[in-house]
């Protein structure tokens, strides 16, 4: 099992059915030491570069820090070629046609970036790079495990923006700070 509480859930709905729902043990996300090393660091000084790594789509998007980077930027406009935002990975059609339109219309066209579907190598680097890693969860139906893409971050070393509700991501963090 990925969790504790996923543990719990088959245990309570299939106990009854098959015994050995209950010898399964959790054994949590991690991430492979390996995959950060040789990476080629090329920090940008001059700018504050946000990443996320991972799919987007639906409820599952960036709007919320979108939204607030907008309105930082509106009272800041110097701050304009001081910020860029990279959405590394699949982007469902229909959710990039909206980031291009928001960006459009926001003048943001200069901030965000979506370089798509990338090695995985590559994305590590965009995660090693940035000044910030963004965490963005779906807005609910997640709250059963904690994200893998959180603990490729911690592989990272970088600061995390964690956009979620997510029961497990806040408890973490509680935690653990």
């Amino acid at each position: 099992y990925l969790t504790e509480n996923i543990r719990s859930i088959y245990i309570g709905t299939y106990g009854h059915i098959n015994p050995h729902i209950f010898t399964g043990v959790v054994i949590t996300n991690g991430y492979d030491p390996h995959d950060y090393e040789n990476i080629r660091m090329n920090p940008r000084k001059d700018k504050c570069v946000f990443s996320h790594t991972g799919s987007l789509y639906g409820e599952r998007n960036p709007f919320i820090f979108l939204e607030a980077l907008k309105k930082h930027l509106a009272k800041n406009p110097s701050h304009f070629e001081k910020v860029l935002c990279y959405f590394v990975g699949n982007v469902e059609e229909e959710l990039e046609k909206k980031l291009m339109l928001f960006a459009a219309h926001q003048r943001m066209d200069s901030v965000i970036h979506l370089p798509g579907i990338v090695p995985h190598q590559k994305a590590v680097e965009y995660e090693m790079n940035a000044t910030v890693n963004l965490l963005i969860t779906h807005r609910r139906g997640s709250e059963y495990a904690i994200p893998g893409k959180l603990f490729e971050y911690i592989g990272a070393r970088r600061p995390i923006l964690a956009i979620s509700d997510d029961p497990l991501v806040v408890k973490l963090i509680m935690d653990h700070g």
